[in-house]
């Protein structure tokens, strides 16, 4: 037996009702169905799924944090005349 709202007594997306119910209840009836090893290699592959998915949100958020760094200092406020190309000091004469 799915353990839904009406079993626990608390909210859960069979608690929503519209046609999220419908499908949420067909999930669960065809996950009860699988024998005990399919069971778990689908939440393993669940799980790796959603695991890409968070590295995937860390990477590009990361990845635009590191942009937006290197965009902050090429701007033109940042960049003095004391500097050469090379980016050593130019000495005070």
């Amino acid at each position: 037996m799915t353990a839904n709202s009406s079993d626990t007594g608390k909210e859960g997306p069979d608690s929503q009702g519209g046609a999220g119910r419908g499908a949420s209840r067909a999930v669960r009836e065809a996950f009860d169905a699988l024998p005990f090893e399919q069971k778990i290699s689908t939440l393993l592959q669940i799980q790796l799924d959603l695991l890409g998915n968070a590295a995937d949100t860390i990477i590009s958020a990361t990845s635009k944090a590191v942009n937006d760094i290197s965009e902050a200092f090429k701007a033109p406020e940042c960049q003095t005349s004391e500097t050469t190309s090379a980016g050593d000091p130019t000495p005070n004469a």
